[in-house]
């Protein structure tokens, strides 16, 4: 599993929309979506908003990478 389909998974668990986890997070949805396809790596700074906004282990999601 990638990184980008683990986040999306728990958006997805946590019943947010990508437009909820951006606005939660900071970051854009088109970042978002761009992780989710593999196209893009989340940058350290980023994937630790991400994880406060999902309320996930930053640790977990760092393993991914």
């Amino acid at each position: 599993m990638t990184i980008g389909e683990k986040i999306n998974d728990l958006r997805k668990l946590k019943n947010l929309t990508f437009a909820q986890l951006a606005h939660k997070s900071g970051v854009s949805v088109v970042t978002l979506v761009n992780w989710n396809k593999g196209k893009t790596t989340p940058q350290p700074i980023a994937l630790r908003k991400v994880a406060n906004a999902l309320e996930c282990d930053y640790e977990e999601l760092v393993k991914l990478l």
